[in-house]
């Protein structure tokens, strides 16, 4: 199984409907905008996935939902949302080529979407925005670890590690966390595509890889956020 760019998981409540929670899957596919190509690859039980090719950015993945149950006295459910580059799922690859091909057979260019649909850009942003600075604390705290942790570092110099330096004073505690989120976005060693970690013999000498910090990645990961919020409002 190759790694995913992004995973989401959803709770889901005890009283839903397995069809039903397919059925809202389907749906959000079925309203995505006018420029993008989308096949259903898989639809089984607790099992959907299917592949998107949108016209204007070049981009194509694929997306593989799974309805899973703890095993445990709980019994919790949640639904596991998978984003994937298509081209490591060759057979994903073939049938969305197909069905663009049975769209569009004369390979004339699709005309832009021009409908104004829900606009998400603003929450995008927001989100892919604290991924990235998620991704990029985590690196520095792995780094940190190496040289016996943060725990021994003076106040300054975990100020300075920060990105804080100086004695510079903050008028509120909003603002010091802005100047610090800034920092871990724009301040991070890019790490290797998914794609390449996939292409090693066996996962086991997979290395860890973040793909909010890596170049290859970071497009999937932004697009990614719209068809998982437009799968959470079908789901309500």
């Amino acid at each position: 199984e190759p790694l995913p760019v992004r995973t989401v998981a959803i709770r889901m409540r005890p009283d839903v409907l397995v069809g039903a929670i397919m059925d809202a899957i389907h749906h959000a596919f079925e309203v995505l905008p006018q420029n993008c190509v989308s096949h259903v690859l898989k639809r089984q039980g607790g099992h959907f996935r299917a592949g998107v090719y949108m016209v204007d950015k070049s981009l194509a993945y694929v997306m593989d939902a799974q309805l899973c149950t703890q095993k445990n006295d709980d019994l919790e459910r949640r639904l596991v949302l998978r984003y994937y580059h298509v081209q490591d799922d060759p057979e994903a690859m073939q049938e969305l080529g197909q069905a663009l091909q049975q769209r569009n057979p004369n390979n004339q260019p699709l005309e832009p979407d021009t409908s104004s649909p829900r606009d998400s850009s603003a929450g995008r942003k927001i989100a892919n925005r604290h991924m990235k600075e998620s991704c990029s604390l985590i690196q520095r705290l792995m780094a940190a670890q190496q040289q016996g942790g943060t725990k021994k570092m003076d106040a300054k110099h975990q100020m300075s590690w920060l990105g804080i330096k100086g004695d510079k004073v903050f008028s509120s505690e909003q603002q010091l966390k802005k100047a610090v989120g800034s920092h871990l976005e724009s301040n991070f060693k890019p790490c290797p595509s998914v794609r390449e970690e996939n292409k090693k013999a066996t996962p086991t000498i997979r290395k860890l890889t973040l793909p909010s910090l890596s170049e290859k990645d970071w497009p999937l990961m932004e697009i990614s956020w719209d068809l998982t919020l437009s799968i959470m409002e079908e789901l309500d």
